[in-house]
């Protein structure tokens, strides 16, 4: 069985399997995708910690892309066990797992840290909006706080442009600059989209005060 790829999924019938790695599979199957690994080879392959996080079938550890599949690539490239360009090129370098994986797997990389101090100071209070992003209290200013690792996942160059930073932290204080991160994180984080009271009005605070983002509205 070790040697044998895969027959069936926990995401339904597989469509497309291909080795990565020895013992290793890339699949696609009809509702996701990921990477499968046999659970007697596992404990060769995988650390234990990464082992507890796989969910197992039919002799089978499954980690979904966009969440638990990080654990695996992360493992494999560290030990440079993985022999598929392709897989190298879409998951990058330990490094940039490492820097990443807090965001899409903080039960296996940890926590992004909240912010500790701000350009203006200490910080009093931290009002945690959703995973690295809050706002923030000190030192008479209340500002949006980003952290750098959700900046370069999900922000432009312009609006990493307009921010005061400190630390691992990207800081916008509650103007006009911090409508671009707000309009941004949006489409990602459906908590920040709460915060918007009137889109109409903040689309127009983009377009008045920020000309280079008037093509876009």
């Amino acid at each position: 069985m070790a040697s044998v790829r895969p027959e069936s999924s926990l995401w339904g019938n597989i469509i497309t399997c291909t080795e990565i790695a020895l013992h290793v599979y890339e699949i696609v199957a009809e509702y996701k995708s990921g990477i499968v690994i046999p659970t007697e080879q596992a404990e060769e392959l995988l650390s234990p910690k990464a082992i507890a996080l796989g969910n197992e079938k039919d002799g089978y550890l499954h980690y979904e892309d966009d969440q638990k599949s990080m654990i695996p690539a992360y493992e494999l490239l560290q030990k440079d066990l993985i022999t598929d360009s392709n897989f190298k090129e879409k998951y990058g370098t330990p490094e940039q797992l490492e820097k990443e994986g807090p965001f899409f797997v903080p039960e296996y990389f940890g926590t992004l840290e909240e912010p500790q101090t701000s350009p203006w100071g200490d910080i009093a209070k931290t009002n945690a909006i959703h995973h690295g992003i809050g706002l923030i209290e000190g030192e008479g200013n209340t500002a949006l706080a980003v952290h750098q690792t959700i900046a370069d996942l999900f922000l432009s160059d312009l609006a990493r442009q307009h921010a005061e930073t400190e630390g691992n932290y990207l800081f916008y204080t509650l103007d006009a600059n911090c409508a671009i991160p707000i309009y941004e994180l949006s489409a990602s984080h459906p908590q920040v989209l709460e915060l918007i009271i009137d889109e109409d009005s903040l689309v127009h605070t983009l377009c008045e005060d920020f000309p280079r983002l008037r093509r876009f509205s």
